[in-house]
């Protein structure tokens, strides 16, 4: 059986989570991803011109964009890659939907077989997450 896919593919290689819970009022969370394009596989060379991110057409297997949602008490957001910046991003309280929705656009499209690593940190409140053990008052517990 043979097909054709034109969308990209995106493997998560690699990607971790470390949070920092301070007795100061605040949650600080830092996510690192390495992802990698598994689509169909660029042929030739590229060109910014062939492959303009505003075109449909063009790079139609190429990862253009990213979206994630966040519970709605995020506040200080911040993302990089390698070379220092996502070229553009977006992070909106969505009130209806009770959450924070972030778009990453890297600065150049991802196409397959290629790959690619950033950071995103957040911080949470953490009246809003970190509860007292009521059996145990010097514990607590982290939801």
């Amino acid at each position: 059986m043979h097909f054709q896919n034109n969308y990209p593919f995106c493997n998560f290689k690699k990607a971790s989570k470390q949070i920092e819970v301070s007795h100061w009022g605040n949650i600080a969370i830092e996510e690192k991803y390495l992802i990698r394009n598994e689509g169909a596989e660029l042929t030739g060379e590229y060109g910014r011109v062939d492959f303009n991110e505003y075109s449909n057409d063009a790079g139609m297997s190429a990862l253009k964009s990213l979206d994630a949602e966040y519970p709605i008490h995020t506040w200080g957001m911040y993302y990089t890659d390698d070379i220092g910046n996502i070229s553009t991003s977006n992070a909106f309280r969505d009130v209806k939907n009770n959450v924070v929705k972030l778009n990453l656009r890297p600065r150049f499209s991802i196409f397959g077989g290629w790959k690619t690593n950033w950071v995103i940190g957040y911080n949470f409140p953490t009246y809003h997450y970190l509860y007292n053990d009521n059996t145990e008052p010097d514990a607590f517990y982290l939801k």
